[in-house]
């Protein structure tokens, strides 16, 4: 029993140390997080600059000049690359906070779970140790009651010394 307690007791550390980790971790999440704020961040600024030029060289396209098409399919391609980036480091970031979450739920399940077995533990043997009183208390009890009744046999019934065998000569007295 005590050694349960005491595994219970090192995975209820270990959880405490894997709930520390997960801490840690979106910590650093929330780190990358703000990074990625940032990026985004500079990342419409560059959006909306090349939507400008993006307009702007529609209104030039329209004069079909070649120099003014190829300018116009580079920024619409740089557009496009941009959007597409932004969309990437959107989902990793929801992903890694989505996996941060789901460790943190789990080692805070798997801490309570330890907690709950060390307390059905300790309530186990709360309970084996009432038990061992009661029957300590009960044998105290029948070794009172058996000295009691040994010491109300009259000591000429047997011999002397009560009980046959335990002194005397062990012969019945005749009455």
């Amino acid at each position: 029993m005590k050694k349960t307690i005491e595994r219970l007791e090192e995975d209820v550390d270990r959880l405490k140390k894997r709930w520390a980790s997960s801490k840690e971790k979106v910590t650093q999440l929330e780190s990358s997080c703000s990074t990625f704020s940032k990026t985004v961040e500079r990342l419409k600024r560059k959006v909306v600059d090349q939507k400008r030029l993006l307009q702007a060289s529609q209104v030039f396209e329209k004069t079909r000049h070649p120099e003014v098409e190829r300018v116009s399919r580079q920024w619409e391609e740089r557009y496009n690359k941009l959007a597409d980036e932004k969309k990437a480091k959107e989902e990793e970031l929801h992903s890694s906070l989505k996996t941060a979450r789901l460790a943190t739920a789990h080692a805070k399940k798997s801490e309570a779970d330890a907690r709950n077995k060390l307390s059905l533990l300790e309530e186990e043997v709360l309970a084996r140790d009432e038990k061992i009183r009661l029957l300590e208390s009960s044998l105290e009890t029948s070794a009172e009651t058996r000295r009691a009744r040994e010491a109300s046999v009259p000591s000429g019934i047997y011999g002397l010394g009560g009980r046959g065998g335990e002194g005397g000569d062990g012969e019945k007295e005749s009455g």
